[in-house]
């Protein structure tokens, strides 16, 4: 038994890391796409070891000039329009793909009309856990005229409220295929 919130939430992050790694499969992105629709600039991610791999829809919104990828800058996140997956990226030190500053454009946070939200766990009230660095929670206060959306593979559903904390903020939906 845990006695507190962070050690809760690390219980519950070795829980879910263990159980991603079993879900690798192909996933029917069409309904994301469909949903996507309405929005001009969209806040994606790039997939990281065994999360929802969603390569192919950024491929397409940066076909479609929608496509903007997060990029770690001291101890908060910044955002930058790749319209070129393949020369426009490269490893960040943690080893995820990140936007090249010199080949980008950056854009400030109220441009962004939607944000993808990747995560380790989520409740059904949209509370998300990430990796415990607090990059996310940070990007979700200074976007918040944007919709959030928590994207992960389905068994990634908490089966009770996740343990929170005062900086930890939900997302606006969850999608989980």
């Amino acid at each position: 038994m845990t006695n507190s919130i962070p050690e809760a939430k690390q219980a519950l992050r070795t829980h879910y890391r263990n159980l991603r790694r079993t879900l690798q499969r192909d996933i029917d992105l069409t309904p994301l796409i469909e949903q996507l629709a309405p929005y001009r600039h969209i806040l994606s991610y790039a997939p990281f070891k065994d999360e929802l791999d969603i390569w192919p829809l950024n491929q397409l919104l940066a076909q479609e000039q929608r496509l903007l990828l997060p990029k770690v800058v001291d101890h908060h996140l910044e955002c930058y329009k790749v319209t070129h997956i393949e020369n426009q990226l490269k490893p960040s030190s943690f080893g995820i793909q990140e936007p090249i500053s010199s080949t980008c454009d950056k854009l400030p946070y109220e441009s962004i009309d939607c944000l993808l939200v990747p995560a380790i766990a989520f409740d059904a009230n949209h509370n998300r856990l990430g990796y415990g660095k607090g990059y996310y929670d940070r990007l979700l206060r200074y976007t918040h005229n944007a919709t959030t959306i928590g994207l992960a593979y389905r068994e990634q559903l908490h089966p009770t409220p996740l343990p929170i904390e005062p900086h930890d903020l939900p997302t606006d939906q969850l999608l989980l295929l």
